[in-house]
């Protein structure tokens, strides 16, 4: 750092305070040493490249984290995610707001120790670290050998010695690090595997992006460990990279786009209106993620190609393709029907949010049914029971 001008080492400390700034507006520093380890884990070390959106396409910047430039270093203190590495690895590290809303609902404690699934940048199993403390310990799983070896970097530039990264699939956790108090992850997971349950100790906190619906969006859930399974809250949808190794579930555009093809398959369009189009506009818009959260939960299949959605049902011989404020309905009527009646029972519902949901995941050997006024989702290897929250827990108070 000694090598760094004074003026742009001056400009560097204005815009982390400004930075500082920014987070203190957006309520997330909430936590005793929240500030400090924003100020002692500066951003910029953990940033080697990153990709910036062009004219034309996405541009590779090469950065010197010792010494970036002062364009450089508004982009790093932007409240921006950056993606640092393009297909086929996907790699970024999290808008700022995000990383310290995580972090304080992880509700960390000096001396606790940390199991990161997906290690990015290596910033924010930095920041973990100086939260818990040098008595605290904080362990990163990334699968790529290279993307490891650049968070050790960051991670040694900033000084970060109770915090190590190992290369390896994070659907198996860390066996040799066990039992966590708490463990987060950073990129979308297709499901609450077994090792990470059997890693935490009862009464530990998981933090997981577990993806919903639609890809893209992952549920932000935050679940403690009883005796036998998990239970919490969901948070609200986020938008994470997609966990890679044996166990991930990565999307191929090619598959997507013969999916909406399938759906399509010759038949003729008819356009009916959406069953958002007549909500009052608070509804409308960003309330489509609400509402097909919904509609999944009640049997309904959704999958997102492009910007459209693709709603089907096992039942019926059709699909109904959304697009703005029109829904195109191919085949059977009845899929058109089945979405309408799932609209009816959610507004019925009072419209609830993502975040409106306690859920619990349970082991796949465990007998489970549906409860009353909840739903019962089958994964892979879980089973997840969701409830909503009584009306006045709920976002807004609906």
């Amino acid at each position: 750092m000694a090598n760094i001008p004074e003026r742009k080492r001056r400009f560097s400390s204005e815009l982390q305070d400004r930075f500082i700034e920014m987070l203190r507006s957006h309520r997330v520093l909430r936590q005793p040493g929240f500030e400090e380890a924003f100020r002692a884990v500066p951003r910029h070390l953990f940033i080697e490249q990153y990709l910036d959106k062009g004219p034309k396409r996405w541009r590779k910047v090469s950065v010197d984290p010792l010494n970036p430039t002062k364009a450089q270093l508004k982009k790093i203190y932007s409240n921006g995610a950056l993606t640092t590495d393009g297909a086929p690895k996907w790699s970024s590290t999290s808008q700022p707001v995000l990383v310290a809303e995580m972090l304080a609902r992880l509700e960390l404690e000096r001396g606790m120790r940390v199991l990161e699934i997906g290690a990015g940048t290596g910033w924010n199993a930095a920041l973990t670290g100086h939260v818990v403390g040098p008595k605290g310990h904080v362990t990163s799983i990334e699968l790529e050998a290279d993307l490891s070896r650049r968070a050790r970097r960051g991670l040694r530039r900033a000084g970060a010695k109770n915090v190590r990264v190992i290369t390896g699939d994070g659907a198996d956790g860390d066996p040799s690090g066990a039992p966590f108090d708490r463990i987060v992850t950073t990129v979308g997971v297709p499901d609450i595997f077994p090792a990470w349950v059997e890693q935490l100790r009862v009464g530990g906190v998981l933090l997981v992006t577990i993806q919903a619906t639609v890809h893209g969006h992952c549920l932000l859930s935050r679940l403690e460990k009883q005796a036998d399974h998990l239970k919490g809250e969901a948070l609200g949808p986020t938008q994470f990279t997609t966990l890679r190794g044996k166990q991930g579930r990565v999307p191929d555009a090619q598959t997507q786009k013969k999916r909406l093809e399938q759906a399509k398959s010759g038949r003729r369009r008819r356009n009916r209106l959406a069953p958002w189009v007549c909500l009052h506009p608070r509804f409308r818009g960003w309330r489509l993620g609400d509402l097909l959260f919904f509609a999944d939960l009640e049997g309904l299949s959704v999958e997102q190609v492009g910007d459209r959605y693709v709603v089907s049902s096992p039942e019926f011989d059709g699909a109904c393709v959304a697009d703005g404020d029109t829904v195109a309905v191919y085949g059977d009527e009845a899929v058109y029907e089945a979405f309408e009646s799932a609209n009816r029972r959610w507004l019925e519902a009072g419209a609830p949010s993502i975040g409106d949901y306690r859920f619990e995941v349970w082991p796949k050997g465990v007998s489970k049914s549906r409860p009353k006024n909840g739903w019962l989702v089958q994964r892979e290897l879980s089973q997840l029971l969701f409830r909503l929250k009584p009306t006045t827990q709920r976002i807004g108070g609906r």
